[in-house]
């Protein structure tokens, strides 16, 4: 080889080295900048997470913790860092894992979300119902997402409005009573008065017994409908 081709050699080696260099350097700057943005947005995703009123978790189809926010772990006395990539069976009682465990493989083999009322019992006793989904890529379960809400008030609530419908039940038998004894305690008298006026209308009475004795029938014909309608069961239930 000539000098002259050996210098071109070297020049058209030290280019493509030159633009390999180059184009590392890219690769390895979107690399960057692709990292960064992940960061940014896991970010992002943790501080929503770590803000909400519910506990929230993220595990892999095998139970394995993903992400969790600050308010479920804490729920059990654990940092985020000491959930991330453990399971239910380290963390929790073997009744606790059972209870789980069992949730989580019903909303696997359905692929449907499920809540459970029966969910999580935390370290100091407060019962969380759990709402557990799917997460579905290609008709296959490539996670479960959790939302644990604390029961205890929800419970106290439903436990207000039981009493409050016995209350109500209660009243409304105790209305229905006392209108049916008014009905009975008020007609019956009455009947007997019409029966009596009507024989009273029967014998023999002097024009001035016989104008009471009508005066008497006018009056209870005009007051039995009023008495109808204040005792009409139907209408007052309505």
């Amino acid at each position: 080889l000539s000098m002259r081709q050996i210098g071109d050699g070297i020049r058209e080696r030290d280019k493509a080295e030159s633009e390999l260099r180059a184009l590392t350097a890219e690769l390895e700057q979107r690399v960057l900048d692709r990292t960064q943005a992940l960061l940014l947005r896991q970010h992002e995703i943790q501080a929503f997470v770590d803000n909400a009123s519910a506990g929230v978790i993220l595990k892999d189809p095998r139970g394995t913790y993903m992400m969790v926010n600050k308010l479920f772990a804490n729920m059990f006395n654990y940092s985020i860092a000491e959930v991330i990539g453990r399971r239910d069976v380290d963390l929790l009682s073997p009744e606790q894992y059972a209870i789980t465990h069992a949730q989580e493989q019903h909303v696997i083999e359905t692929g449907a979300a499920h809540e459970f009322k029966d969910g999580m019992i935390t370290s100091n006793g407060t019962p969380y119902g759990c709402l557990v989904f799917p997460i579905i890529e290609s008709n296959r379960v490539m996670a479960l997402g959790g939302l644990l809400v604390d029961m205890s008030e929800r419970n106290n609530t439903e436990r207000i409005l039981f009493e409050a419908k016995e209350a109500a039940e209660q009243a409304s038998k105790a209305k229905s009573d006392f209108l049916a004894n008014m009905s009975h305690e008020i007609r019956t008298p009455l009947n007997g008065v019409i029966g009596m006026d009507d024989l009273l209308l029967r014998t023999r009475l002097s024009s001035q017994q016989a104008s009471m004795a009508a005066a008497i029938k006018t009056r209870v014909d005009s007051f039995l409908p009023v008495l109808n309608d204040g005792l009409d069961m139907p209408k007052i239930e309505a």
